[in-house]
């Protein structure tokens, strides 16, 4: 049992170096970036910020949207939507809207319609004047940001969670949990062989020097 515990110690103990090493590495990175206050644009800060979906109630859909600006205070949404739905009737108006969505463009509110239907697509207009802006493809508001470009984030992060090997990476790493359990097991299985031995000999403390 001691030669067993020993030897999957020596294999856990690699593995753990190089888990705690290149998530050291990441975290560097990270913070430089964080610290270096680096912009929404820099591939580090969007390698972080992957996946999260903005405060309440705004999803992410685009790199400028972690820094766009508020609708303005005052602003009359009713009249914004009128708008933008006046020019959604008037683009594509045989077509039926399954929804509309105000944002900010720098500092312009825009509104974004999803056009249903075979042609589904997205319609942007300016929502101060109806201005058409553009034509991209549907997409719902509310999808994750999508992955963005690479980073050393991502390159150590790969290696850290051994995704460049492929499928191997993720028996590699079910293995070395096995190995952790068996570890434990082996480690209390002594501990409390060598604690009763202690005992027998009169010394009923649990832990000893």
């Amino acid at each position: 049992m001691r030669t067993l515990h020993r030897w999957t110690m020596i294999i856990v103990a690699l593995f753990l170096v190089f888990v705690a090493g290149t998530g050291v590495i990441i975290q560097s990175i990270d913070l430089k970036s964080l610290y270096g206050h680096a912009p929404a644009t820099d591939p580090t800060m969007q390698s972080i910020r992957e996946g999260i979906m903005g405060p309440p109630g705004f999803a992410v859909i685009k790199t400028s949207d972690y820094d766009a600006a508020r609708l303005p205070d005052k602003v009359d949404l009713g009249q914004l939507l009128t708008v933008v739905q006046t020019a959604a009737h008037a683009a594509a108006p045989s077509e039926a809207m399954s929804w509309v969505e105000l944002r900010m463009d720098g500092n312009t509110p825009i509104g974004v319609v999803a056009i249903a239907g075979s042609n589904a697509r997205q319609l942007t207009f300016n929502a101060l004047n109806g201005a058409a802006l553009g034509t991209e493809e549907s997409e719902s508001p509310f999808a994750m940001f999508s992955h963005g470009p690479p980073s050393p984030h991502d390159v150590i992060k790969d290696i850290h969670r051994g995704d460049f090997l492929g499928h191997a990476g993720a028996w590699i790493s079910l293995v070395i949990s096995l190995l952790l359990v068996v570890m434990v097991v082996s480690g209390l299985t002594l501990y409390f062989k060598m604690l009763l031995v202690r005992k027998k000999t009169g010394r009923t403390d649990w832990f000893w020097r």
